[in-house]
């Protein structure tokens, strides 16, 4: 046991971790200045980026993620290895599937915002009728009250009826 910790705790083991951390704060302090340089000015676009990367780390840290990570680190450990960039690794890929989802959801947007322009018009039909249309039926429904209230008031009240003067 002492050997094995004597060799964990090695030059080299040192180095690599001191070398991981060193590059992941200077990756993030970099990414924070160029947020404060280009965002200076936008401050939806600021509180934006602390609201992602709040998020980033919140995400970082859920069940699913430890687990993978944990069990590669096992894995290595007993073949004997030193994991020390398992989790880096795991966050670069993920970081890279979500990049390219993104892009993808970004495109596929794109293209159907070019062909189907048409449909604008349709939904702005559609979604104006079902929102009128209970209104409509508040106003001219059988019974002539509705809760105690004319049709008169109910019709104003829902905007869609004019009052008798």
């Amino acid at each position: 046991m002492q050997a094995r910790m004597n060799d964990i705790l090695s030059g080299n083991f040192r180095n690599r971790i001191v070398g991981i951390y060193g590059f992941l704060v200077a990756v993030n302090i970099g990414a924070w200045v160029w947020a404060i340089i280009a965002f200076h000015d936008k401050q939806v676009l600021m509180g934006t980026s602390v609201l992602a990367y709040t998020f980033g780390l919140r995400h970082a840290v859920d069940a699913d993620h430890i687990a993978a990570i944990d069990n590669v680190t096992r894995k290595l450990m007993q073949d004997g290895r030193r994991p020390v960039s398992v989790g880096f690794y795991f966050a670069i890929g993920h970081s890279t599937i979500v990049v390219i989802a993104a892009l993808v959801a970004y495109w596929t947007a794109s293209a159907a915002e070019k062909h189907f322009v048409f449909l604008k018009d349709i939904g702005g039909i559609v979604s104006t009728g079902c929102d009128r249309a209970p209104r409509a039926f508040y106003c001219w429904n059988d019974s002539g009250r509705h809760y105690g209230r004319s049709f008169d008031d109910w019709g104003i009240w829902l905007g869609v009826c004019e009052a008798d003067s």
